[in-house]
């Protein structure tokens, strides 16, 4: 599985990084809320999971929302 740190902020862009566990995606996401630069320009985090072996995600190529 891969768990994405997804990140919204409040100029429309979103921002995503693949991790190995949720525990290291949450991690990334308490980083970037504590911030000083980019903390108060957070809307809303989430974490989704995504099997790599799955056929539709093998089909996508480059980054998806």
């Amino acid at each position: 599985m891969i768990y994405y740190a997804v990140i919204y902020m409040n100029n429309g862009e979103i921002h995503l990084k693949p991790f190995d566990s949720k525990e290291e995606a949450q991690a990334r996401i308490d980083y970037i809320r504590k911030s000083e630069k980019w903390g108060n320009q957070v809307v809303l985090t989430k974490i989704v999971k995504k099997d790599s072996n799955s056929p539709w995600f093998q089909s996508v190529k480059g980054f998806w929302i």
